[in-house]
């Protein structure tokens, strides 16, 4: 048998499998290559593509949206200070919760979540969580210690991730990743450290898409970037079970890691960035850039197929698109499209979503 056929077939003989059961010797290992492939249209792997316009109204007007949640009836839009709401026709329903400093209220959007059993809606700001209804009335808050950087539900079950920056070492400092279990009433019920990033100074890095967690219907899993100053590729995706990080499947990019000098010549600049791992019941999707140029990497389960892209995969524009996630049990997913300008005198129009479901 050759090698790669024996990988092939374990490769089915493991997914057949949920991640939650008894780790495997074997870590499984996905090739990335250096070289890209021809255009891939989306249509060409599309189920489905449902295109909402959203209306360009006064109060509505969108800038960068970081967070898109889709419910039968919504879109909840989330960026860095607000949260919009729209109706799946693409009408501006109004602004989510309330703005501002006081209970109840959010000045900063870092992440949101919801519940689609209960309609129970979680946004991340500064240092709390806040609880709302689907309608944006306020439930329930929590103030924490550290700043709430991500909050997501694993089945049901409230977690936020938190970084401490900064914590002083005798050769330099650190940098601790811990994902936080809360309870119903959003009180801290476990705290598993993940990740501890040793570093010469005092350093933080960030990336507005934020999809930590994939929970494909057979498993869970996790995968969290490191956006600071590193010679290696954070490339390990983690099965999430019985709250334990299981290593599981391994990214190997032919294209090798760098550091470029920054303009002060103090931190050096990763030449190549993993920015996201999303994994779902039939596809993985990686986000990358290199040179701060964006790449996506979509690799076929069934068929272990591989299809390394420039920008993304292509939509009837020619205009390339990064697919993220909705419901990844059944393989679909969202994109945000811009408009381009109508009339050069007016402002620029709200975008178009498009959610997906893959074949």
């Amino acid at each position: 048998m050759s090698k790669s056929l024996f990988y092939l077939i374990l490769f089915f003989l493991v997914h057949q499998m949920a991640c939650n059961e008894k780790p495997k010797s074997v870590l499984l290992q996905i090739e990335i290559p250096e070289k890209f492939d021809e255009d891939l249209h989306l249509a060409d792997i599309a189920k489905s593509i449902e295109r909402i316009r959203l209306e360009t109204v006064e109060g509505a007007l969108l800038g960068y949206l970081k967070d898109v949640k889709v419910t039968d009836e919504k879109l909840y839009l989330g960026e860095v200070y607000k949260i919009s709401m729209f109706d799946r026709e693409g009408r501006f329903i109004g602004l989510f919760g309330s703005q501002g400093d006081g209970p109840g209220e959010y000045r900063s959007n870092s992440a949101m979540t919801l519940d689609p059993e209960t309609g129970l809606v979680y946004v991340a700001s500064a240092k709390k969580i806040i609880v709302y209804n689907k309608e944006g009335e306020f439930l329930n808050e929590k103030s924490f210690r550290m700043f709430v950087n991500y909050v997501e539900l694993v089945k049901q079950t409230p977690f936020i991730l938190t970084e401490e920056i900064g914590i002083p070492l005798e050769n330099g400092f650190a940098n601790q990743t811990n994902l936080i279990e809360l309870n119903a009433d959003l009180d801290i019920l476990d705290t598993l450290p993940f990740r501890t990033v040793i570093l010469n100074q005092k350093e933080i890095g960030g990336y507005g898409y934020k999809h930590f967690f994939s929970d494909n219907g057979e498993g869970v899993f996790f995968y969290k970037s490191v956006l600071t100053s590193e010679n290696l590729i954070r490339d390990t995706l983690y099965c999430f079970a019985d709250k334990k990080f299981i290593p599981y499947l391994k990214l190997n990019f032919e294209k090798p890691q760098s550091m470029k000098e920054s303009l002060t010549n103090v931190i050096g600049v990763q030449t190549l960035i993993l920015q996201n791992v999303v994994y779902s019941a039939n596809y993985l999707i990686v986000e990358y850039t290199i040179d701060w140029e964006a790449k996506m990497f979509l690799y076929d389960k069934r068929t272990s197929k591989g299809y390394n892209l420039n920008g993304g995969v292509l939509d009837e524009d020619g205009e390339p698109l990064i697919l993220r996630p909705v419901d990844l049990a059944k393989d679909t997913f969202y994109f945000v499209k811009s408009v381009e300008y109508q009339d050069a005198t007016i402002e620029e129009a709200n975008p178009v979503i498009g959610i997906v479901q893959l074949r």
